[in-house]
């Protein structure tokens, strides 16, 4: 998947790829499996799940949110990708 991605991009060179383990539901899995405090959204109701992403992002502690890289290493790498690239914007 990832290589036919990189073929239709019109910047394969600036394309970087991150997928979440399986999908968004394994996403919100994650995150209830590390903070099971407040259930994931039952529906896929895009206001319920912003609300939970909301509060899973800006009201746990951090080990929760270390927790949920863990489990989602996709998660984690484009948080990382995005930090270095905000620090290369600030730099510049």
């Amino acid at each position: 998947m990832t290589a036919r991605l990189l073929q239709r991009s019109d910047a394969p060179e600036r394309l970087s790829v991150h997928y979440l383990y399986p999908n968004m539901e394994g996403l919100l899995r994650s995150i209830n499996g590390c903070d099971p405090s407040v259930p994931a959204p039952l529906t896929k109701d895009h206001n319920s799940r912003d609300i939970y992403l909301n509060r899973a992002a800006f009201a746990v502690p951090a080990s929760v949110r270390d927790c949920v890289k863990g489990a989602q290493p996709g998660l984690d790498s484009l948080v990382q990708k995005l930090a270095e690239r905000c620090r290369e914007k600030e730099s510049s």
